[in-house]
């Protein structure tokens, strides 16, 4: 009689590994520790303005804002290197007879820096946009003025994929407004390529620009020609040559300011910012997180009874955001630097604020390739003069964990059908659901160790998921929830043992050490009607 093969699974796992987990921080109400600070200037006024700090490919950081302690005119754009540790390098001015004030810095592909700003020195008119290029060592390159002969002031600029650069900031030479947004493309050596005015018969002033993942543009500031209050954050997506896609406003009836913003892991955007509209006090901390069209999803505010003001927003790699600016709430002076962590749906998970008795702000935070923070702004409170630039590093946060539950198993799958085919033919598919009871949603992959006494030990990887963090329905939380797959083959007839090891990574940080699920040892036939983990491939006659 004609031997016949077959296959038969008598339990495959409907959940082979059914696990709900946390991620946070394992201290989330302690803030991370100050490695450092120094200040910067001499004895006049100088300060970094916003976007004004950034961490150099040599593990140090730039500095730019303006000084009326050295240079030629009354102010004077300033670029400050310094070490990893916050020793100063060299510095430079920028400048001429009049006033210039640089706003925000980048570090250029070549090594070098783009600086930008506005200034009365050069150009057309009252104020010009300002772009200045330097070498790696802050040697002057060139420059370029671009303005009417009204007001025209600069506070962004982004290096674009092109090699050229795109500048963002308000005009009061050319729209159809009192003022309006004014974006500006040039190329590789800032010779303009196009501009752009967006904006409406009032003032709409433009504060932050960045390239896009499609490759467009997305703007950010405030406008009073559109909106429901007297200034409204405004936010614009442009296509890759200038042109509007669409555009938002947020805002009450009183006051709104944007001053930040930043393309977010899920494709949409978090602006930061204050309202007069909101909040407990004067002025609030405005933190709005809209989709990938500009839909608001939430905002929050944080402050106290008085005037407190956000100037920079990051995600922090557990997917939350850090929010810097300064507050007259809270703190030791009049003014404090005030940092705020949240999680990703915008609740607190601690603040802190930094300063002595006098006025202390931050006006940008980043995040360190070390996964600390640094924050640069000013202070009067400490340093030479009267205002001194100031930079603080913060240490790396705690480091989050994984926290499992076990849970118990959902019953028996079914059976798989007989198969007559070859032993090389019976592919068979093993799967996790995994749910997450935690805030903070992850990438998740599991490895599948399948174990037989004939065939040892394989390991197999699934695909990689993303699951989603849980959400409170009418005060139940809903976890998130996904399955991941694999197909083996196996190769002999017996009993197999299956265990798995979770990996995970949230936001964009490097994948974690694996955490068991389940390691269990199954008797009989290898089947468990507790935890559902075993099955039996057998021979028929």
């Amino acid at each position: 009689m004609k031997k016949t093969v077959s296959a038969m699974i008598l339990t495959l796992l409907t959940a082979v590994l059914i696990v709900a987990f946390n991620i946070q921080a394992t201290e989330s109400s302690e803030p991370p520790e100050t490695e450092w600070s120094r200040t910067y200037g001499g004895i006049g006024k100088d300060s970094t303005t916003h976007a004004s700090v950034v961490e150099t490919s040599d593990g140090g950081y730039a500095l730019a804002g303006y000084t009326a302690s050295f240079g030629a005119g009354s102010w004077d754009f300033w670029l400050v290197k310094v070490g990893s540790h916050g020793n100063e390098q060299w510095d430079r001015t920028y400048g001429g007879g009049a006033w210039d004030e640089g706003r925000c810095v980048i570090q250029t592909s070549d090594g070098g820096y783009a600086l930008t700003g506005y200034t009365r020195s050069f150009g057309a008119g009252d104020w010009d946009f300002w772009l200045v290029k330097t070498d790696a060592g802050g040697s002057h390159e060139w420059n370029r003025t671009y303005g009417g002969t009204g007001a025209d002031a600069a506070f962004s600029v982004v290096q674009t994929s092109d090699g050229g650069y795109a500048i963002a900031g308000d005009t009061y030479s050319f729209g159809v407004g009192m003022a309006d947004f004014w974006f500006v493309k040039v190329d590789t050596n800032g010779i303009e390529q196009w501009n752009k005015t967006c904006g409406g018969g009032a003032e709409d002033a433009g504060r932050c620009v960045i390239q896009t993942s499609d490759g467009g543009y997305a703007l950010t500031g405030y406008t009073k020609s559109f909106g429901a209050g007297g200034l409204d954050f405004w936010l614009i997506k442009a296509d890759s040559d200038g042109n509007m896609e669409w555009n938002k406003t947020y805002g009450g009836a009183d006051f709104e300011e944007c001053t930040s913003f930043m393309e977010t892991l899920d494709g949409g955007y978090a602006l930061a910012g204050w309202t007069y509209s909101f909040g407990t006090g004067s002025s609030d901390f405005w933190l709005v997180k809209v989709d990938s069209s500009g839909n608001e999803q939430w905002n929050k505010t944080y402050g106290g009874t008085n005037f407190d003001r956000a100037w920079s927003v990051v995600q922090a790699s557990d997917g939350g955001y850090v929010i810097a600016g300064h507050t007259m709430s809270f703190g030791a002076g009049s003014e404090d630097m005030w940092l705020i962590k949240t999680n990703s749906t915008g609740h607190v998970e601690w603040n802190k604020t930094y300063g002595g008795t006098s006025r202390d702000r931050a006006y940008t935070v980043l995040r360190t390739s070390d996964g600390g923070y640094a924050l640069a702004g000013m202070t009067e409170s400490f340093g030479a003069g009267s205002e001194d630039m100031w930079l603080v590093k913060l240490a790396r946060p705690p480091t989050p964990e994984l926290y499992i539950r076990r849970r118990g198993a959902h019953g028996v799958s079914g059976v798989w059908p007989e198969w007559q085919v070859g032993l090389s033919d019976w592919e068979q598919t093993l799967y996790s659901r995994i749910l997450n009871y935690g805030d903070v949603g992850a990438w998740v992959e599991v490895e599948f160790v399948v174990y037989s006494e004939l065939a040892g030990i394989e390991k197999y990887r699934s695909n990689q998921a993303w699951v989603a963090a849980a959400t409170w329905i009418d005060d139940d939380i809903v976890p998130g929830e996904v399955t991941v797959t694999m197909s083996f083959t196996p190769e002999v007839v017996g009993k197999y043992w299956v265990y798995g090891i979770l990996y995970f990574k949230f936001g964009d940080m490097a994948v974690k050490e694996p955490y068991y699920l389940y390691e269990d040892t199954l008797g009989g036939e290898g089947i468990s009607r507790d935890i559902n983990v075993g099955f039996k491939v057998q021979e028929h006659l």
